[in-house]
């Protein structure tokens, strides 16, 4: 026999719910059994309560994978991932099944997946990649160059294994217990990046080249869909077998028109779920309950893409040009309060990897008194909050961690956050008090005499040794604030801090410890 496998909460359990109901329909479950492991109580009820019981059997960590419990202590999205490849191996370990498929709660299947089953015989391990047409590649390099830097070459929201594979999810378990944390130094990005060692380290790894896998809104514009007279898709000649609706894209409004039929099915689908589940309307985040407003909205047709279009300008920095953003930063000063708001929604808006959650700044700020517009602050790797100083401002140097190539054009390829971070200072109109620096934080600083240092945690601490060894001690310095991501766990940041007190020995010092920040003040010289 064969089996599927998910991982579900309260969260996501409407659309595990219709996930399920989806394998059911495309006859996938004839001759296959669904494990579903269930992080909390309340979802394995409602699994338990809506889905045929011949088939699915709900999982809890206590009772079925006690192995996961130490691990609990995660956020609950980074704790999900870490559960995958323990799932798998207990299926394919403490059952009959010999092949078994794991899928994200947030995939929807039109197709029968059962061929992908087949494929397991002669191979071991199957992994979908995020783009297999080599044109686009050359066509959308950055696009394409970024998104490999940041989430890697295959998707972890689909993952086949047999009972050959021990090797293999024993090896992702031991590396999702190590972190499943975002981490750009140590190339991780939560339990998928690691995937992109799998093809080399293993025998018989298939990499999937079927166009109907993994259907998201932004890949369908590379590719071809046709349809039968029957009304059925076929992508590049491929039929549809499962759309992937991550983030927000079980919304209508973000997909292509040609794919309104499908995706407006989906929706009805997970409304009936969402009742069967007792739970209508309030049983997800607010991004999810945006789809209710899709009945009202027509499905085809020209009315469908006006309502697209005066969609996309409820997001006006979104939409507005370059030139044009400038423009309103540079001006937002002859407005009372709108420069600190054009900050923020500019700032707010820049997914900056490792750096501390912007609403976190308010307590730093509030906490620190602020200096003179003459005093210097140095930022120790990129933080949105070095942006918003400069705005109000302050002379602030970043010190850039990432090492990126040196020609312009290149770096755009090669060093896309040092690329987001230029354009922001254009942006904001911020190049006369914002300085970039390209030295490694690895070596000693000789920078002007800083008033407060702000270093980003992004970096192991034996790296940042020297460099920070340089300013701690110059007389000048009065504050030092730790920046940390708000993923990060606890035991990591307190051997940081370990690390900061130790530089700091010999000095007076005041910890405030803050969301997201650990705020020092050097209250006076001498011995402590």
């Amino acid at each position: 026999m064969t089996a599927y496998a998910l991982i579900t909460s309260d969260a996501v359990v409407v659309r595990t719910v219709a996930a399920i109901r989806s394998l059911e329909a495309v006859g996938a479950l004839a001759e296959s059994q669904v494990f579903v492991l269930c992080l909390d109580a309340e979802s394995r009820a409602i699994v338990a309560r809506t889905t045929p019981e011949h088939v699915v059997r709900p999982m809890t960590v206590d009772d079925d994978l006690p192995e996961v419990a130490e691990f609990s202590s995660r956020p609950i999205s980074r704790f999900a991932v870490t559960c995958k490849p323990y799932l798998l191996r207990w299926i394919l370990t403490q059952t009959e099944h010999k092949k078994a498929l794991y899928f994200d709660s947030d995939i929807w299947f039109t197709g029968d997946p059962s061929f992908l089953m087949d494929e397991l015989d002669e191979n071991n391990v199957l992994l979908v990649p995020a783009m297999i047409n080599p044109q686009v590649i050359i066509d959308d390099w950055a696009i394409f160059a970024k998104n490999a830097q940041r989430t890697g070459y295959y998707n972890a929201g689909f993952v086949g294994a047999n009972q050959h594979a021990g090797g293999f999810l024993d090896w992702w378990a031991n590396r999702c217990a190590y972190s499943t944390f975002r981490d750009f130094y140590q190339d991780i990005s939560g339990d998928q990046k690691y995937l992109n060692w799998v093809p080399s380290l293993f025998d018989r790894v298939k990499i999937m080249r079927h166009y109907g896998l993994n259907i998201k809104p932004w890949n369908t514009r590379y590719f071809q869909l046709e349809r039968g007279t029957d009304g059925t898709a076929r992508m590049n000649g491929d039929d549809l077998v499962y759309f992937h609706f991550s983030q927000n894209m079980g919304n209508l409004l973000n997909w292509p028109e040609e794919l309104y039929p499908e995706v407006s099915r989906y929706l009805d689908e997970l409304e009936a779920a969402r009742v069967a589940c007792g739970q209508p309307y309030v049983d997800m985040p607010y991004r999810d309950n945006e789809d209710l407003r899709r009945p009202l909205l027509p499905r085809e047709g020209k009315q469908a893409q006006l309502f697209k279009l005066l969609n996309s300008y409820r997001k006006p920095f979104q939409v507005a040009g370059k030139a044009t953003r400038t423009a309103i930063a540079r001006s937002a000063h002859l407005l009372p309060g709108a420069e600190e708001r054009v900050a923020r929604q500019y700032l707010g808006g820049w997914d900056l990897d490792g750096d501390a959650r912007f609403k976190a700044f308010d307590a730093v700020i509030a906490r620190m008194p602020m200096p003179d517009l003459e005093a210097q602050m140095l930022f120790m790797g990129i933080s949105r909050l070095a942006f918003f100083l400069a705005y109000q401002g302050y002379p602030v140097t970043v010190y850039d961690p990432f090492q990126g190539h040196f020609n312009p054009n290149l770096n755009r390829l090669f060093n896309l956050q040092w690329s987001a971070a230029d354009d922001m200072r254009d942006f904001l109109g911020v190049r006369d008090q914002l300085t970039l620096h390209r030295q490694p934080v690895t070596e000693a600083i000789n920078a002007p005499a800083p008033d407060t240092v702000f270093v980003s945690a992004r970096r192991a601490p034996d790296e940042l040794h020297e460099a920070l060894s340089s300013l701690a001690h110059r007389p000048t310095l009065q504050r030092l604030v730790a920046v940390f991501h708000p993923d990060w766990p606890a035991t990591y940041r307190e051997a940081f801090r370990a690390f900061i007190q130790e530089l700091l020995a010999g000095q007076t010092v005041t910890l405030d410890h803050l969301d997201d920040m650990d705020l020092y003040r050097l209250n006076e010289r001498g011995e402590a």
